[in-house]
């Protein structure tokens, strides 16, 4: 090779190479660490809300720091009330129909609340585990369009201070004793009966509920713990979710909750990043940051709900005691859910209806 054949090999080599090394750190760059450096351009996130979907103003706070310190952010979140769970996925599914940006970056719900935001198409698929290999793979579901994000225990919760051990009721046929008449509580929405209806049969479901409300002095919403505390009523049956029972511990309440061994009801809280989001990359980071340690630990202490696929979280610990009672816990998922979307909506309305006329 002559001398400027030479040369001309080696500019072109110093060129090459110098080309070639930013796109190798790049291709060799993390998912993870991908998502991070889209996030940094998005600098706000919006979620909605109602009740105590985020929690109070502390635990938004703590939400917005941890977030924030663990991927090196400087992000504001802005939550605002918004309207319940099952309007506000309605909302965000006509949004994306007619549209228009998503009002909620991030949409948190139960597995009921997505139906039609799947019929509408309106949820992306999104690698999760490749891009937080932390997360158990059953958590993710619906081919990515689904996270799992808390695990919720179906059962009773009740006032400590006017309810002993002894007397809880232990199966769901405890329910009807006439000692209870006038004194417990459900929901208006006859939340989780439509699930109990696959565990013990339709039939048998609706004489349950014909009778069980004979017993029922009033109906009154999931997480208003208050009620119960005041002596208004002394249980609610069934719950959303034990859950709320710790919630409700955490702002003094004296409130308990227990699974009944023939109800092994389990449900998800489930999030979820629109495909018109404004912040997309933003929302399915703080999705993500969710199921770090740090944001189960900062979600139990705000609202008392974890994940129990999660190691060490207080559901996974709950899991396991309930497994080694003996209690067999029925998977309720999204799939599930979506699936049979139309006659699980059409339970509701009739168990509503029984519930509603006693």
């Amino acid at each position: 090779m002559g001398r400027t054949a030479a040369l001309v090999f080696l500019v072109w080599s110093v060129m090459l190479w110098c080309w070639e090394t930013p796109h190798a750190a790049e291709s060799a760059q993390s998912p993870l660490s991908k998502l991070v450096q889209a996030a940094k351009t998005e600098k706000e996130l919006t979620l909605l809300g109602g009740g105590g979907t985020w929690g109070d103003a502390d635990a938004q706070k703590a939400l917005e720091n941890g977030f924030n310190r663990k991927y090196g952010l400087a992000v504001r979140i802005k939550f605002v009330p918004g309207p319940a769970m099952p309007d506000l996925a309605r909302r965000i599914a006509d949004e994306f129909k007619a549209g228009q940006k998503s009002a909620s970056d991030l949409f948190l719900g139960s597995e009921s609340h997505f139906v039609e935001m799947t019929r509408s198409d309106a949820l992306p698929r999104f690698p999760w585990r490749e891009t937080f290999p932390h997360i158990p793979a059953a958590m993710v579901e619906m081919d990515g369009r689904l996270l799992r994000e808390a695990t919720r225990y179906i059962g009773i919760s009740y006032n400590e201070q006017l309810l002993a051990e002894k007397d809880l009721p232990r199966r769901l046929d405890d329910l009807l004793n006439p000692k209870w008449k006038g004194k417990i509580a459900s929901t208006p929405y006859a939340a989780s009966f439509d699930r109990l209806a696959s565990v013990i049969g339709l039939e048998k479901t609706r004489d349950f509920l014909k009778r069980f409300t004979q017993n029922v002095a009033g109906l009154i919403r999931c997480g208003e713990e208050e009620r119960l505390a005041s002596g208004e009523f002394v249980l609610l049956a069934l719950n959303c979710g034990n859950y709320e029972a710790e919630r409700g511990r955490r702002q003094g309440m004296p409130i308990g909750a227990r699974v009944l061994s023939d109800v092994p009801i389990v449900g998800y809280w489930y999030v979820s990043v629109p495909k018109h989001s404004a912040h997309p990359n933003l929302a399915t980071l703080f999705g993500g940051f969710l199921l770090t340690q740090e944001g189960q630990k900062i979600r139990y202490e705000s609202v008392g709900a974890t994940a129990h696929l999660i190691e060490g979280t207080p559901a996974n610990k709950q899991y396991k005691e309930l497994q080694a009672q003996g209690i067999q816990l029925k998977d309720f998922t999204s799939e599930y859910v979506i699936k049979n979307g139309k006659t699980l909506g059409q339970l509701r309305d009739e168990f509503q209806k029984i519930l509603q006329q006693r």
